[in-house]
């Protein structure tokens, strides 16, 4: 796996316990751990990013070892390390971080947890949400309980680049109207890290506290819905502004489960293909929801943005759905071809509507 040398030291030392740990069930490296050996080894690593905010959220690290053993012993253990560790590195771009560390780990376990894995987040309350304020909170030095010496500093450099379809960080897209070009890598270097432990704080970028910062919940024109697929990271589902409405991004995952509707695995848990049409089914359905908990609705849709990972592939399937779903007064679109999206799925859209009786003289209807 690319790019193993530029991973922060506790994330290097999660890794190597979970190999060495696991290495006569078959676990040659990084790659082939499951989410349970993964989680495992963060656990036994208190003096780390992701312990920190664990014990921010109150997260009991000894019990949670505990029934990690308990139930992997029953649990399917298909590799997944190569996927996690990918998108652990896009949540460290995403939050503006200058290193790719245990805490981003923990934010892709959490997104992807599926089964009696998520089962078992759930019950720790380890979500996306929630360890985005771990985070946040471990950085201010409001740790509630420390009790242990700080950890060691560490300087390392981080490549985050692309590695084709799937990749972390490499953000090329083509779009309807042309063909954009792929930002090149990016090359940066950590500060000294200091542990949360101390009361210190390690510099957090605009972008981190920006993507952590918990205040949508109090905000009347953040909208969250209970119906909807839970969003992956700490935002809300939509936001109104005067009589415009704009939805977050939305893919084709259902609401309580992490089976994702036209995502194709193999008896390992690796996505070997996808259904686009089935996505896209999904996807719509998702934002028919959001619009209509927040008193809009199909026909108010003014402007979508559409991205899908195989342009070549899906585009004219997704056309000929589109064409289904706006037969009448369609909204203005943008198409963009990305090489991932934040979970393994093939389609998402950007949505903007009004809010209130549509103007439109023929109304649309949903398929």
């Amino acid at each position: 796996m690319r790019g193993q040398d530029n991973f922060s030291r506790s994330l290097k030392q999660v890794l190597s316990i979970a190999t060495d740990t696991f290495s006569l069930s078959g676990v040659r490296g990084p790659e082939d751990l499951s989410h349970f050996q993964m989680l495992h080894a963060i656990s036994r690593v208190p003096i780390s990013e992701a312990g920190a905010a664990l014990s921010s959220m109150s997260v009991d690290l000894e019990s949670l070892q505990a029934e990690v053993d308990a139930v992997m012993k029953e649990a399917d253990s298909a590799c997944a390390g190569k996927w996690t560790l990918q998108t652990a590195a896009k949540h460290a771009e995403s939050m503006g971080d200058e290193h790719v560390g245990t805490e981003h780990l923990l934010l892709a376990l959490a997104d992807e947890g599926q089964g009696s894995f998520g089962l078992l987040l759930a019950k720790h309350g380890i979500t996306s949400m929630a360890v985005h304020r771990g985070i946040t909170e471990a950085r201010k030095g409001k740790k509630p309980e420390p009790s242990a010496p700080a950890g060691p500093s560490a300087t390392v450099t981080v490549v985050a680049s692309g590695q084709g379809k799937g990749g972390a960080g490499d953000r090329g897209s083509s779009s309807e109207s042309g063909t954009g070009s792929s930002r090149p890598e990016a090359k940066v270097t950590s500060v000294p890290r200091s542990s949360a432990t101390q009361g210190s704080t390690r510099p957090v970028s605009k972008a981190a506290s920006g993507v952590t910062k918990p205040a949508a919940k109090a905000d009347p024109s953040a909208v969250v819905s209970h119906s909807a697929a839970e969003p992956v990271g700490n935002y809300p589902h939509a936001r109104r502004v005067g009589n415009l409405l704009f939805l977050s991004g939305l893919g084709p995952r259902k609401r309580g489960s992490k089976v994702i509707p036209g995502v194709m695995l193999d008896d390992r848990g690796n996505v070997i293909g996808h259904d686009i049409e089935a996505q896209v089914r999904s996807c719509f359905e998702n934002v028919r929801i959001v619009l209509e908990e927040c008193g809009s609705s199909w026909a108010n849709i003014v402007d979508v943005t559409v991205f899908l990972t195989d342009m070549k592939n899906d585009f004219a399937i997704f056309n000929r759905l589109w064409a289904d779903y706006f037969s009448e007064n369609p909204p203005a679109r943008t198409t963009v071809e990305i090489n991932c999206l934040p979970t393994p799925i093939a389609f998402e859209v950007k949505v903007i509507a009004t809010v209130g009786p549509s103007d439109m003289s023929s109304p649309r209807r949903m398929v």
